[in-house]
């Protein structure tokens, strides 16, 4: 392992002690990255599909705030 990924290891790992809320987050990051296997490809469009289901979510959530917004507004 080289220099450079240890020091991001020791990062990520001082960042989820700092941030134990996140533990779960970067878990099924592990997870899926570890079903994809070592093709860089596959490891691309996996963390691809996990970023956009993560936009579509956010996407809905605020278009309902949105309307909360405007309903407040009326």
């Amino acid at each position: 392992m080289n220099k450079d990924l240890r020091k991001a290891i020791k990062e990520l790992e001082e960042y989820l002690e700092q941030n134990p809320h996140m533990k779960g987050y970067q878990d099924t990051i592990d997870n899926i990255l570890d079903k994809a296997g070592n093709d860089p490809q596959k490891r691309f469009e996996a963390f691809n599909f996990l970023l956009q289901d993560n936009l579509d979510e956010l996407s809905t959530e605020l278009k309902l705030l949105k309307y909360k917004i405007d309903e407040v507004l009326k």
